[in-house]
């Protein structure tokens, strides 16, 4: 009767040659000012402005032109 036994099998390690990605990659910006991070979608709905700072995050030509005439 050991104590120290191991039921289940060790962990295999990933290869090299495999990247591995982040389930939260794409949810997230980083504000440049404070540093905050940001939900996405919460800063599409502040219109591009960080909640913390008031950072205006710059906007394109198409983003800003769909602001205008869609609100």
């Amino acid at each position: 009767m050991s104590w120290f036994r191991r039921n289940k099998p060790k962990i295999e390690e990933q290869g090299d040659g495999e990247e591995r990605t982040v389930k939260t990659e794409g949810i997230f910006v980083k504000c440049p000012e404070c540093e905050n991070p940001l939900y996405k979608r919460e800063l599409m709905e502040s219109l591009q402005v960080c909640t913390h700072c008031a950072y205006h995050f710059r906007l394109g030509a198409r983003e800003r032109l769909n602001t205008l005439l869609c609100s």
